[in-house]
């Protein structure tokens, strides 16, 4: 799913059809969920997607090819690293 959402936003994104994405993010974002229970970790990846559809299709101003931002003062969270090699 995030091959196919970094083609669509890419520049060849006219090799991802924008509804059929939208539906396989759907259909996976569905499954994720029917396990979320059993596995953080599969909880996480459906928020992961969820917010990546969000980016791709609600957005009004987002066009296939923007590339998606954060604002200057967030900062990516990795909860379960405890000083490894991505600390910040």
């Amino acid at each position: 799913m995030l091959v196919l959402a970094g083609t669509y936003k890419s520049e060849l994104s006219s090799l991802v059809d924008g509804a059929e994405l939208e539906r396989l993010l759907d259909r996976t974002i569905r499954f994720l969920k029917l396990s979320e229970q059993i596995s953080l970790t599969l909880k996480r990846d459906a928020k992961i997607l969820e917010h990546i559809k969000v980016t791709l299709f609600r957005n009004p101003k987002a066009s296939p090819n923007a590339a998606p931002t954060l604002p200057p003062s967030s900062k990516p969270q990795y909860p379960y690293n405890h000083g490894g090699i991505f600390a910040t």
